[in-house]
């Protein structure tokens, strides 16, 4: 009898394609192995229908089959299981914070841990405190305090495990500090130059770490009062030393001004990093650093003036950059650079304008991208709930299934597994301890915080981080209009 095998491919061909994209998926995905391996159904079988059926090769394979597809439909027929799209994964609650926060930054760490410091709580509260989840927990576990309290700082996953973390501490002071995860512990290293926040922070290959622009803090030596301006020096943090030296200037499309805040930084593959956009005389100016003679010069320019952006980088060594703001609004395209050409060019329209958002590079090569705000500084807050997919094969954005709460100076990292957790605030004024995790194959029934992460390990965490946005304005823009 032929017919219970060809149905058996038939099934399976249609679970692979339709069936639900949730944890009820894996175990469909087992039964259908089961059925698709000639001898060991026959086990199976025989408990379900009796030994004589179970002898029968193509009826035991018709009877399997078809009650597989009668138990999944039952299922979607009660709304037992959620059903999204192929690709669009879901958001499903993630482990629960010690103390709810935004504007903090996260690691992922070299065990597969996850680390965030700093940042605000409800009431603008400034921050000191960490926090390391470990997945397969069902929360954030605190651990020894920062030295200072942060917000507006990086925090980059150095070669040995280690966390740099630099940043404005609100005391007037340039400090710097380095978080150890054999000791939970962070301890001071070298000062900072310039004491600075909304920078970046960017891990090189040879272990060091370039500090870039941003915005610093300055005394009126006659009222005393302090005041804020955007910064174009560049710094190195070495490991070796624990030091930071001097790495050369911003170009920023302005020589005589140069400094940019609130703009991105990435690693190319030749070992140079981009420098893009940002508060700056020209926000549609780009720039690339050169570790070998530490210089900057201009690249580009990019097709749309933009701050507070996303940068990604991709397999293929490309960088795509994704939304930000300009004159009061939120944008909505993307765009390329090819660093072969050193050439920006359109990578398709976002289905919602957004600034302050996440972009994270999937297992896939796909990017997902997070929350944000439609509104930028000094405008109703109006953060974003629909996440959405941009696709390298096409060059477009596809919707993906909404969050369960709108987010906003958030942090996203993505796990070994493959999963995306989100942290941080659901608007400018409220924090959150409830997280949640972008899962691939989870329906909204699961709670991932409470199981083991799937077996199979996603790439490393390569290091470095994106400089953090800032709420406000550096006051480039009047210093450029001379």
């Amino acid at each position: 009898m032929t017919a219970g095998p060809g149905l058996g491919r038939m099934v399976t061909d249609w679970f692979q394609t339709e069936a639900v994209s949730d944890g009820s998926e894996r175990v469909v995905a087992a039964s259908l192995a089961r059925i698709a391996t000639v001898d060991q159904d026959r086990y199976l079988t025989q408990r379900l229908f009796g030994n004589r059926i179970g002898r029968s090769r193509g009826l035991r394979l018709t009877l399997l089959a078809a009650l597989l597809i009668a138990l999944v439909a039952g299922a979607l027929a009660v709304g037992g299981v959620r059903t999204p799209s192929a690709g669009r994964g879901n958001f499903v609650t993630g482990p629960s914070l010690v103390v709810g926060r935004g504007d903090h930054v996260a690691a992922l760490l070299t065990d597969g841990s996850v680390i965030v410091l700093g940042g605000l709580g409800n009431g603008g509260v400034l921050l000191d405190s960490i926090e390391v989840w470990k997945p397969g927990e069902p929360s954030f576990v605190a651990a020894a305090p920062l030295i200072a309290g942060r917000v507006f700082q990086t925090a980059t996953l150095l070669s040995d495990g280690r966390v740099l973390v630099v940043g404005e501490p609100w005391d007037g002071e340039a400090t710097a500090e380095v978080w150890n995860p054999a000791t939970r512990r962070s301890i001071a290293t070298g000062a900072p130059i310039v004491e600075r926040y909304g920078h970046t922070a960017t891990l090189l290959g040879d272990g060091r770490v370039l500090i870039a622009g941003g915005n610093g803090a300055d005394v009126d030596p006659v009222t005393g009062e302090s005041t804020r301006s955007g910064l174009r020096e560049l710094e190195l943090w070495d490991p070796a030393t624990g030091s930071f030296v001097a790495a050369g200037s911003l170009v920023a499309g302005r020589p005589d001004v140069g400094s940019r805040a609130s703009h991105t930084a990435t690693i190319l593959a030749d070992g140079r990093v981009l420098i893009a956009g940002g508060d700056a005389c020209d926000r549609a100016s780009a720039e690339i650093w050169d570790p070998s003679p530490m210089r900057s010069e201009s690249t580009g320019p990019l097709t749309m003036a933009r701050a507070r952006h996303t940068a990604t980088l991709l397999p293929d060594g490309r960088v795509l950059i994704v939304g930000g703001f300009d004159e009061g609004s939120a944008i909505g395209t993307a765009e390329l650079f090819d660093a072969r050409t050193e050439v920006f060019t359109e990578a398709g329209s976002l289905l919602h304008p957004r600034g302050w958002h996440t972009a994270t590079l999937l297992t896939d090569g796909r990017v997902l991208v997070v929350g944000g705000e439609r509104n930028p500084p000094g405008r109703a807050s109006v953060s974003i709930a629909e996440p959405e997919i941009w696709d390298p094969a096409t060059s477009a954005f596809t919707p993906a299934e909404s969050l369960l709460e709108t987010r906003f100076m958030h942090t996203a990292t993505r796990l070994r597994d493959g999963r995306v957790l989100i942290v941080g605030h659901a608007d400018r004024f409220n924090s959150l301890k409830i997280t949640e995790i972008w899962d691939p194959v989870a329906s909204r029934m699961e709670r991932p915080a409470t199981t083991m992460p799937l077996a199979s390990p996603g790439a490393s965490f390569a290091g470095g981080s994106v400089g953090y946005p800032v709420p406000n304005q550096t006051g480039t823009s009047e210093a450029c209009s001379g």
